[in-house]
């Protein structure tokens, strides 16, 4: 930042004398030439032994010449130019002379020398540069390729882990990378690893890089629902709640086994953003089950593997959902991009208060999404992970839960109930459905963390 500022300073410094008062820039033709990082003609500049480019800028308002004298091994770029804002370039190339040499360029306007610069080269050393110098990978099995500048061939690697042998492998080298191979990590801590980049002629030039690898976090169990659809279209929970889940028949919803997940999917075929549906989904009633219902007040994650089969749409569509004025839910938007978004119903004295997530994401006809909404009231946030990644996040959803209103049924019976394919509607019907495929419908007691989202996420991907 401080090197732009200089050069800004100049170069406004520079038109101010061009547009003068007198007009300067109608009687006599200006010439400013500035270094690299600024410099100027008084001190020579000094470069190492390396192939490397030297920059100059040239500010001019008539046409100007330059060349270059000196030691061989520096060549010059351009030779002239025009008004303007011009880059001019002396390259280096490698000193192997055996003594330091120099050169210097000289910038002319009218014929006349207005600029001279030196530059000084010193003997190229051994040298062996290594990028990136620090690397931090992920617990999975991962790849990474380290980038090598040397003059030192041959050169070679030596691994040296505190963490154990065999963890940390060289794959493959060529004459200017290397790429290795980390395992798994599944230690259940961190561990590091130190690359020492030696030249095998010359030991006493070397480099280092270090690797931290994280570990990998076991997926949770889903202890509040987690629902499992069979060939004949019913379904049940499989987490230790038990919740029912009753199926609410017609000819829209049936199940289909996909290959790509080892699992059957609800398909839903009625149309998208319906009201007032009396079948077509399903339906978790959780409104007589204390201990559901507190474990949703201290913070949940909800997970949704879906496909959709309409277009994007500008309306409201509840894949899975319990939100009748209040509760939570993953849902598409009713906006132009329909995009993907949480909601969780929070208490703001005693009347409903939305908080959103909204992921910027739309969700696109026949393609699988993996949703994870994650509300954690201590923290106040509610954070949405899409296929692993968050998506985004909202700081500012601090407040007791605010469960979904109770509908009553026919008999008059008072229900708050999740719906897989639509939202709760008055009178204990369906409504804002969905059009499309449920693989995955999961609650978690807790506010699960990126590293559990990722776990689950790999074994869906």
């Amino acid at each position: 930042m401080k090197k732009l500022l200089t050069m800004f300073a100049i170069v406004c410094a520079f038109l101010a004398s061009c547009d003068s008062e007198g007009g300067d820039l109608n009687r006599t033709p200006l010439l400013k030439v500035v270094g690299p990082d600024g410099s100027d003609p008084s001190q020579p500049i000094s470069i190492d032994g390396k192939s490397q480019e030297v920059a100059f800028t040239i500010l001019a308002t008539a046409d100007w010449t330059a060349d270059i004298a000196g030691d061989e091994g520096f060549a010059l770029s351009d030779r002239s130019g025009a008004t303007g804002n011009t880059k001019v370039t002396v390259v280096a190339a490698r000193n192997l002379s055996g003594a330091t040499r120099s050169a210097t360029v000289s910038f002319r306007l009218g014929g006349e020398e207005r600029y001279a610069y030196t530059i000084s080269q010193t003997e190229e050393q051994p040298y062996l540069d290594v990028d990136p110098a620090a690397i931090s990978i992920v617990g999975d099995r991962t790849e990474f390729t380290v980038a090598v500048s040397t003059n030192q061939s041959p050169w070679k690697v030596e691994i040296d882990s505190p963490d154990g042998d065999g963890w940390l492998t060289q794959q493959s080298k060529e004459s200017a990378s290397i790429t290795f191979l980390a395992e798994e990590n599944t230690t259940g801590k961190n561990r590091t690893a130190t690359l020492k980049f030696v030249s095998e002629l010359h030991p006493e030039v070397f480099n280092y890089v270090t690797v931290t690898q994280g570990y990998v976090v076991p997926a949770p169990t889903a202890d509040l629902l987690d629902v499992v659809f069979a060939e004949d279209g019913t379904a049940k929970d499989v987490s230790a709640m038990g919740m029912t889940v009753e199926l609410r028949r017609n000819e829209f919803v049936s199940t289909s086994f996909l290959e790509k997940y080892g699992r059957f999917a609800a398909v839903f075929t009625h149309e998208p953003a319906l009201t007032k549906r009396d079948a077509g989904y399903y339906v978790i009633e959780y409104n007589d089950n204390p201990a559901f219902k507190s474990k949703l007040e201290d913070g949940y994650a909800m997970e949704l593997l879906f496909c959709r089969h309409d277009d994007p749409i500008n309306k409201q569509i509840k894949p899975f959902a319990a939100s009748q004025g209040g509760g939570a839910s993953i849902c598409f938007w009713a906006d132009a991009a329909n995009q993907i978004v949480m909601e969780t119903g929070t208490n703001n004295a005693g009347k409903n208060a939305w908080k959103t997530a909204k992921s910027g994401i739309t969700p696109l006809k026949d393609v699988y999404y993996h949703v994870v909404a994650v509300w954690d009231k201590a923290a106040g946030t509610q954070r949405l992970y899409i296929d692993g990644e968050l998506k985004a996040s909202n700081n500012f959803a601090v407040a007791d839960f605010y469960h979904m209103v109770v509908t009553k049924d026919s008999t008059g019976k008072e229900k708050r109930w999740f719906g897989i394919g639509a939202d709760p509607g008055p009178n204990d019907q369906g409504e804002i459905t969905f059009k499309g495929e449920v693989v995955i419908a999961r609650i978690y007691d807790d506010p699960i963390n990126a590293d559990q989202v990722h776990a689950l996420w790999k074994l869906v991907k």
